[in-house]
């Protein structure tokens, strides 16, 4: 009995080295665009919470760096960018009343952010080839963000013109994100790759407004938070 118990430990640590042997650690770069879409305080369109951001469905792209250390983990690193812009309806409510003879002019740029992050992998086969594999990803790192800046411009009878503006203003924050993916190898260095991120950040503005009398300066802490969503090309090396 104790022979035969040995007998199969050792046909198990042989068949586990080999297993290992069979695993080769490889390098990857993905390329992927789609859309970005704000989430919480950062998707809120009341124009008198100072929290929001009211940002619209935006553009992303994402470059990432993959390293796989074994077969179910690995190392990331990514660069991404995001751009949103303001919501035009919630501007509108800062306008002036019809039939005055008074006019408004609302003009704004965008959000802007870049993200420089690394973390860590986790990939589990879904076929037998494993050609067909889901991701997990979790990474921290700073987030680059720009404001967007807002100019008003308009006239009152009886009061004269006015204008204001709250200059765009870079900041840099920690930030972090949690991914999903699914990867499909159509050749032996090309895949695809569908996946979605949850990008969170909390930047804080000092944003700085020049009414006509005097400057006005006012601290915000703003959420910046969104899921975004990426289709690309993933090269193995």
């Amino acid at each position: 009995m104790i022979k035969k118990i040995l007998f199969l430990s050792l046909i198990s640590l042989v068949s586990a080295v080999t297993n290992a042997q069979d695993f080769k650690k490889h390098s990857s770069i993905t390329i992927a665009v789609g859309p970005s879409i704000p989430t919480g305080e950062f998707a809120n369109k009341d124009f008198f919470d100072e929290k929001s951001g009211l940002a619209d469905v935006g553009g992303y792209a994402h470059v990432g760096y993959s390293y796989q250390f074994s077969r179910f983990f690995g190392a990331v690193a990514a660069v991404s960018g995001r751009i949103h812009g303001v919501n035009k309806n919630a501007l509108q409510t800062y306008a002036l009343p019809t039939g005055s003879g008074s006019s408004l002019n609302l003009r704004t740029t965008t959000w802007r952010f870049l993200n420089l992050m690394g973390g860590i992998s986790q990939t589990v086969p879904l076929t037998t080839n494993e050609k067909l594999t889901v991701e997990l990803r979790e990474m921290v790192g700073i987030q680059f963000s720009n404001s967007p800046e807002i100019q008003t411009s308009g006239f009152i009878p009886g009061i004269g013109s006015l204008a204001n503006v709250q200059k765009s203003q870079a900041v840099n924050s920690l930030a972090y994100s949690l991914g999903f993916g699914v990867n499909y190898i159509v050749a032996s260095n090309l895949g695809l790759k569908l996946f979605g991120d949850y990008q969170g950040a909390s930047p804080a503005f000092s944003f700085t407004t020049y009414p006509a009398d005097a400057p006005v300066e006012q601290k915000i802490k703003q959420q910046t938070s969104a899921v975004s969503l990426g289709l690309g090309v993933t090269f193995g090396f």
